[in-house]
């Protein structure tokens, strides 16, 4: 159950896995990056929160997986950025979903000294989109 007024989802290349950004019982801080699995009759599993390094004691929103169904964009604003939220990215390490790289700020000029957030990238890599206040 989500708490906050606020929720963003990416899915999974293969639409198996969502990945929320929401806040419940289980947030290590406000808003947190949940898993959910798509079950055999189509509901959704409970989402579960795969900890750190992925999510921190601020609110972590805005995920989007790449196409590569490893790579996690999101926004943070965890201590170290160049503003109030900034993006970054961490790589998936297993199947599992739990075992995640320590994220990386993507830095100048994707990060400001404002709010960077809703970074995604088309399958072709091409371009990237997100949004900067």
């Amino acid at each position: 159950m989500n708490t906050s007024k606020y929720a963003e989802f990416t899915m999974s290349p293969d639409q198996s896995v969502l990945l929320l950004s929401i806040e419940n019982r289980n947030a290590i801080g406000g808003r947190d990056l949940f898993v959910s699995f798509r079950e055999d009759d189509m509901t959704w599993s409970e989402p579960f929160n795969p900890g750190p390094p992925l999510n921190s004691v601020t609110d972590d929103i805005t995920p989007f997986l790449a196409a590569d169904g490893r790579t996690l964009y999101f926004s943070s604003g965890r201590p170290g950025g160049f503003g109030s939220n900034d993006v970054y990215f961490s790589r998936r390490l297993d199947d599992t979903w739990l075992a995640w790289s320590d994220p990386q700020n993507m830095g100048y000029p994707i990060n400001t000294p404002g709010w960077d957030a809703y970074y995604s990238v088309p399958a072709n890599g091409e371009f990237a989109y997100f949004v900067f206040t």
